[in-house]
């Protein structure tokens, strides 16, 4: 069994988030055995290295100090180009979790908050923290991620009087000394997605939202014609995105709200007769805290 997730391993959010949806979503643990774990480098990488592989995976879709995450999103339309419907897409989406995260903010053993003189992270943490990044006043760096943030800051030479946002799990495995704990502005919460094969055997826990990838055709009133059924039936939209196609073309997102199951499907059901292709992941729960 393969588990993708963005690394390095066991110091990002995205392996903490998997280890916590694993354990209530009754899926394969990391610490099974017989696990192989896969890294991606960056979030966008975390759908086509699930799909090689195959097996589950995490990723992380929405913040709450920047919204929705752009790479991840275009990701999953970018799985139209190979699978034209559901049916054929092998991955689905079985539940939601926002999860609250604290940026912690570390150094080599012996600094001084004083002596940092640059901020490596992700760049959602660099938005997350930017009035107290400000207030420090120093060069800030973007990192693919915030454990490899601690890595490079744990190990690098250029990086020697740098300072890392990263979970604190990190500071344990890279022998770093937190100067803070929670170094965000204010609250700060991810939602992430748990992805799984979708021959799977889990049981779906209820309707909650469903996210639809679709192609139309390039005309004027296309989308209208998409979005007039969900409408029809009171069905709300959490996210419209779009993607830039070809020839002046787009590919759209949207999550929808999944309260009752049935209208749901009819209704996404009369707006995929509008689209030339059209995948749908979950419906899915959104789980608390």
């Amino acid at each position: 069994m393969n588990i993708t997730f963005l690394g390095p391993a066991g110091v990002t959010f995205s392996a903490i988030a998997y280890n916590e949806l694993a354990r209530r979503c009754g899926v394969p643990a990391t610490t099974v055995p017989g696990v192989t774990i896969s890294l991606a480098k960056t979030n966008n990488e975390i759908l086509p290295t699930l799909v090689k592989n195959k097996g589950y995976g995490v990723i992380a879709m929405e913040t709450q100090a920047e919204g929705r995450v752009d790479p991840p999103v275009n990701s999953f339309i970018d799985l139209l180009r190979s699978f034209g419907n559901s049916s054929s897409c092998p991955v689905d989406v079985i539940a939601a979790l926002p999860m609250r995260i604290n940026f912690a903010l570390m150094v080599r053993r012996g600094m001084q908050i004083e002596e940092i003189d640059e901020v490596v992270a992700h760049p959602k943490a660099i938005g997350a923290c930017k009035n107290n990044l400000d207030r420090l006043g120093v060069k800030v760096v973007e990192s693919t991620s915030n454990g490899q943030a601690a890595e490079d800051v744990a190990f690098e030479d250029k990086y020697q009087y740098a300072a890392a946002l990263a979970p604190i799990q990190a500071a344990d495995r890279y022998g770093l000394e937190v100067l803070s704990e929670a170094f965000e502005d204010s609250l700060a919460v991810t939602t992430f997605f748990l992805l799984a094969p979708r021959i799977s055997n889990e049981p779906k826990r209820g309707p909650g939202r469903a996210f639809v990838v679709f192609k139309i055709p390039h005309s004027p009133g296309t989308l209208v014609e998409v979005l007039t059924p969900l409408a029809r039936a009171g069905i709300s939209l959490r996210l419209i995105h779009s993607l830039y196609s070809s020839s002046g073309a787009y590919d759209f997102a949207i999550e929808t709200e999944c309260r009752e199951g049935e209208k749901h499907t009819r209704a996404l059901a009369e707006a995929e007769l509008c689209m030339t292709k059209y995948i749908q992941f979950g419906p899915y729960p959104v789980l608390a805290e």
